[in-house]
């Protein structure tokens, strides 16, 4: 008769196989490139790998009187704050970027995550995964430097360009010379409209400025964008219509703002065919926001449009009567604004035809006065 092994028994089996993995898994932790960190409660440092120590300059003799927050940088020492406690609600948290401070006072960049180590419902430890990404961003802000001093070169030539084709078009010519001038013109325009918006979203993405929240009425909102875009809309033939609440305030940079909505109506008018309408519209939508819309008889997204409206991308194909797929820069711009001032937005199909964009900003409280912050 065959005797059953017992828990006790496989345990015991099992142990010299542990035993054999713990020196492999320290190697690995070792050999990786990645940083690797475990704190405990107070920012005590439990382990780090040979990566961490090479990066950051530090010895194991440094690490007993060394404390988390001491190398992270001072402007992320909030975000780092914000993952613990995250780490202490979820158990997990990121990816994050943070900004580290090396033993002899330079900087590095890294992207992380972090996971909790609990005793019954206590926090007892922060382990953390690091990847130096101080090149990859140089790099990037290179590119974008170089990318932008090109665009800000290309500008001014076709800024020339638009206005002599504009004195042309004011010449006497034949009618078939007139229509070809008037199509260089326009297409010229286009191409300023989209060069000024990628621009304006590298500007948003890497520079940070600032912007100055204040009271800002809605209508003047809606008045100043419409103004901007109703020559367009005349040219291509689309009605445009604005319906805004008179007493309506929002928290918000009125430049910006007034930016926003402007690029979200061009972007209605140049999709609805001639003949059809563009509606300006706001709203309250509940406490303390303030929502705008833009419904426009253009044919209507998909969902899987809708998922990759939003980032400056090619999105989608045109039908046969239907306007000509764009590089939809100008909504990443509404995107980048929104998100800024701390609001959503987003696309609504209508029922039959058109789509309702949208977006929510904070309305406005006098009680807090006008502020500066930063994107």
């Amino acid at each position: 008769m065959t005797s059953q092994s017992t828990p006790d028994d496989e345990n015991a089996e099992l142990e010299p196989r542990v035993a054999t993995l713990h020196p492999t898994l320290t190697d690995v932790l070792e050999g990786t490139h990645d940083l690797i960190q475990a704190t405990d409660a107070e920012g005590r440092f439990l382990f780090v790998n040979r990566a961490w120590r090479e990066s950051l300059g530090f010895t194991e003799s440094d690490l007993p009187s060394l404390r988390v927050f001491e190398i992270v940088a001072p402007e992320s020492q909030s975000e780092w704050e914000a993952r613990v406690r995250e780490v202490e609600s979820v158990g997990r948290s990121g990816p994050f970027e943070l900004a580290l401070l090396a033993k002899n006072g330079e900087r590095l960049t890294v992207e992380g995550t972090s996971i909790g180590a609990r005793d019954d419902a206590k926090l007892v430890a922060v382990q953390s995964f690091f990847r130096d990404v101080t090149r990859r961003n140089e790099a990037e802000r290179s590119q974008h430097r170089f990318v932008g001093t090109l665009l800000r070169d290309m500008r001014q030539p076709l800024t020339m360009i638009r206005g002599a084709l504009s004195l042309l078009n004011d010449m006497e010519m034949p009618s078939e010379a007139k229509e070809i001038v008037n199509v260089a013109r326009h297409q010229t325009g286009e191409l300023l409209r989209q060069l000024q918006d990628t621009l304006d979203l590298q500007q948003m993405r890497t520079q940070k400025p600032k912007i100055r929240a204040e009271g800002v009425s809605t209508s003047e909102i809606c008045r100043a964008a419409v103004e901007q875009v109703k020559g367009r809309a005349s040219q291509r033939g689309v009605a445009l219509t604005c319906e805004t609440p008179p007493t309506a305030s929002i928290r918000a940079d009125r430049e910006m703002a007034t930016q926003a909505l402007q690029n979200l109506v061009a972007h209605a008018v140049k999709s609805t065919l001639p003949g059809g309408e563009v509606v300006v519209a706001v709203e309250d939508c509940g406490p303390a926001r303030v929502r705008f819309f833009v419904k426009d008889e253009g044919p209507r997204l998909g969902p899987a449009d809708i998922v990759k409206l939003f980032h400056g991308a090619e999105q989608r194909s045109s039908s046969e009567s239907g306007p000509r797929s764009t590089v939809r820069l100008s909504l990443a711009v509404v995107k980048a604004i929104v998100e800024a001032h701390d609001g959503t937005m987003g696309v609504n199909p209508r029922t039959r035809r058109g789509n309702t964009y949208w977006f929510e900003l904070p309305a406005y409280d006098p009680s807090l006065g006008p502020t500066s912050q930063r994107l």
